[in-house]
């Protein structure tokens, strides 16, 4: 993560936000490669990494190509698990984005 994007989730974790709400929860994010997503994404992973949250995360998006390299990584090392994974692959369809939710 570079510089700038790690001052400002630090900024965005220190805000006035009941993260603990999120705790063992598991989040949606749509549109992950996004501007708003992606800075979910990221907020939520520091969560899980700096305070042990345990947030299960679903990342959706439609061009799994614009996910940065960094995400992709965490599929591989299995912080995403495989269920994420076919999420940020791409999968389309109202049903199979309720069907991914559900899990």
């Amino acid at each position: 993560m570079n510089q700038v994007l790690k001052q400002d989730i630090d900024m965005i974790l220190q805000g006035n936000i009941s993260w603990g709400k999120l705790k063992d929860k598991t989040v949606l994010i749509t549109g992950a490669s996004g501007m708003i997503g992606s800075y979910m994404l990221y907020t939520l992973t520091t969560l899980n990494d700096e305070c042990d949250y345990g947030i299960k995360i679903i990342a959706m998006l439609r061009n799994p190509n614009k996910l940065p390299e960094e995400v992709r990584e965490m599929v591989s090392s299995g912080e995403l698990s495989s269920g994420h994974a076919r999420a940020i692959a791409g999968v389309s369809g109202k049903a199979a984005q309720i069907k991914i939710a559900e899990k």
